[in-house]
């Protein structure tokens, strides 16, 4: 290995270790409760409360703090001492607001630490979504083509009524969109599990992804964004990120479209076919794992455009609510405030770098795949 190339590995890698470190850990790292205390002689976690599913709890004042977080105050701690925008090293009796505080008085650097957790749960999320989505339907477009999928007629009426109901279920908030979401993709996985070369109903498959593309295509992405966020008043990480996902399919059923085509239709797979082999064994185990290097690419690149369009839109005012301290809110605090340039510093310093990373493993993928290419 290069020494530049090697180098380049080590700082990705370290960088990559600060995020995940800052995003699992910001508890422990950022709270105005003691990490492990005693009281009464009994030894507890206090940050442990604030888990998913553990009932919260205040830390009694008489307790003996044992282990402390590296910074005492919490992202969504409004500071009773600190009047609100203090500037870097302002100082109160709990601890020093290295970076500042916003306009509600809370602590910058405990709101960029939370914000990274943020940051990597829309990108994967978003990502994740999208591609298995565009994987899907590319994969399903190359592979039949526009004359081979055929679904049996007994499949359409129970594939509509339940797909109907799952939409009325997401609409009317019956049940979270996340749930919706899973929902309608084993429906669609079931559907097209049941295709077959031989009989029911032709569907040209190939036609409608492509169609669908270029719809997508052809709307102004950030605009539709806007008016659909307009229109929901409160936002959490799951339906932001599907709605991230909902516009970011088709670059990933494009490119695995164009990538699986030509190996579709090549001899090797037609001796497949000749054998009887199943098309769910040939796409899963022969196709997709042509593709892997060029996906993750794709998905490297793709997180930070989702980064960037939750940091575009909670800078808008849209996206998460105001109660979450994410890179975007923090920028959008600086809007009102042009005083205040710790608001778009130390966030947008972060910001950037999380988008250079995420665009250095991309390129980094990319340079070590035309290494080993033949």
């Amino acid at each position: 290995m290069d020494r530049p190339i090697g180098m380049k590995k080590k700082l990705l890698t370290g960088i990559g270790i600060l995020f995940l470190f800052l995003a699992m850990g910001a508890e422990f790292i950022a709270n105005d409760d003691p990490i492990l205390y005693t009281y009464k002689g009994e030894w507890k976690c206090g940050t442990c409360a604030e888990w998913p599913g553990r009932q919260q709890h205040q830390t009694p004042k008489e307790s003996e703090a044992i282990i402390q977080p590296l910074f005492r105050f919490d992202a969504q701690t409004l500071s009773q001492e600190s009047k609100y925008l203090s500037t870097p090293l302002s100082s109160e009796g709990s601890g020093t607001h290295w970076l500042g505080t916003d306009s509600q008085s809370r602590d910058v650097l405990a709101g960029i630490i939370y914000g990274t957790r943020y940051a990597l749960l829309i990108g994967i999320i978003s990502v994740f979504f999208a591609m298995l989505t565009g994987i899907i339907l590319g994969g399903l477009a190359a592979y039949y083509s526009d004359n081979r999928l055929r679904i049996p007629y007994f499949v359409w009426a129970p594939f509509l009524i339940l797909s109907m109901a799952i939409i009325y279920l997401i609409y009317y908030a019956v049940v979270p969109a996340i749930w919706g979401a899973i929902l309608m993709a084993l429906l669609f996985g079931l559907f097209f599990f049941s295709a077959k070369s031989t009989s029911g109903t032709r569907i040209p498959i190939n036609q409608f992804v492509t169609k669908t593309i270029e719809l997508f295509d052809s709307l102004p992405a950030l605009f539709v964004l806007l008016a659909w966020s307009a229109t929901v008043q409160t936002w959490n990480i799951w339906t932001l990120s599907l709605l991230i996902a909902f516009f970011r399919w088709p670059t990933f059923a494009r490119l695995v479209r164009s990538e699986m085509t030509p190996w579709a239709h090549s001899p090797w797979i037609m001796s497949l076919r000749g054998l009887k082999m199943s098309d769910f064994w040939i796409i899963r185990t022969q196709l997709v794992n042509l593709i892997i290097i060029p996906i993750s690419v794709h998905a490297a690149f793709a997180v930070a455009g989702s980064v960037s369009i939750e940091a575009t839109l909670t800078f808008l005012g849209f996206g998460l609510g105001v109660e979450t301290q994410s890179w975007g809110r923090l920028l959008s605090d600086a809007r009102q405030y042009f005083q205040a340039w710790w608001l778009v510093v130390f966030p947008g310093l972060f910001l950037f770098l999380f988008l250079w990373w995420t665009n250095a493993i991309a390129q980094y993928i990319q340079a070590q795949a035309k290494k080993t290419s033949p």
